[in-house]
């Protein structure tokens, strides 16, 4: 039976193919099952994270993150600019903060279609031979493959063990590097912006970048520098399309009376 309780907007956005659906409603609050509905990219709309905002008072938002799993993210800096760029379009603000879980974002909408987001210098909490681990919010190891090969293995060993969102940097030269990230309840991404902020930092801490660096990622470039005790991150972000989607909708039907007899055949990869 499909239950239906109001049709509830939503906009489809992206920052370098880090695809979003954004809910401008202080009334939402999704369960698990319906962002697991509305994240599958087969039988809903599909996205690596769902965004929901709130005023909050002046140029102040509230800003939460839900990943396709339905688990809850401390943060999502292409959200960050995602949300900058929604907000520019329909309220027509140049610059707002947003209150993450687990920081405030400054987000400076001036320059459209490039929106610089700025966040605290994050602390580095951990280092092995391998790599870097840093907090944004998010949990992320940052592995340097000039000293290990980028595999599946080696993802699944700081995954598994740690539930860390891992990323591999190749250094090209000093100020410029490509980045490919595995995100925590998402999976493969076109680009990671919290990822990008912790590489910048760790490689800056480390002396093996200058106070600016161009990141190289699957779905574009994005531009970080350090200012004062902050990190400065631009790039661009995109409107896709709106729509409505019925509260409560139940997007998975089966006949009544009949069960699904597939066998699921084993995973190859």
């Amino acid at each position: 039976m499909v239950y239906i309780n109001i049709m509830l907007p939503f906009y489809k956005l992206h920052s370098l193919g880090n695809d979003f659906v954004l809910i401008d409603n202080p009334e939402a609050q999704p369960t698990e099952a319906q962002i697991k509905r509305m994240g599958d990219r087969h039988l809903g709309i599909g996205f690596d994270q769902l965004l929901v905002i709130r005023p909050l008072g002046d140029e102040h938002w509230q800003y939460r993150i839900f990943n396709q799993d339905g688990s809850e993210a401390g943060q999502c800096l292409n959200g960050a600019r995602s949300v900058g760029l929604y907000l520019a379009r329909t309220k027509q603000l140049e610059r707002v903060i947003l209150h993450a879980p687990s920081e405030q974002i400054e987000v400076d909408m001036r320059q459209l279609p490039n929106i610089e987001i700025s966040v605290e210098w994050p602390v580095q909490t951990q280092t092995m031979h391998e790599g870097w681990f840093y907090e944004l919010g998010n949990p992320h190891w940052i592995i340097d493959l000039t000293k290990q090969k980028w595999s599946r293995a080696l993802i699944q060993k700081y995954y598994e063990q740690h539930a860390v969102n891992v990323s591999g940097i190749y250094r090209h030269h000093e100020n410029e590097i490509s980045l490919c990230t595995y995100e925590r309840g998402v999976g493969f991404t076109n680009a990671c912006g919290s990822a990008s902020v912790a590489s910048f930092c760790a490689l800056y801490e480390h002396k093996l970048c200058s106070s600016n660096l161009t990141i190289f990622q699957k779905g574009g470039i994005t531009q970080l520098y350090k200012k004062d005790h902050k990190v400065c991150s631009q790039s661009q972000a995109h409107w896709v399309y709106s729509g409505h989607v019925e509260s409560g909708q139940q997007i998975f039907h089966q006949c009544t009376g009949t069960q699904n007899r597939y066998h699921g055949f084993k995973e190859i990869l």
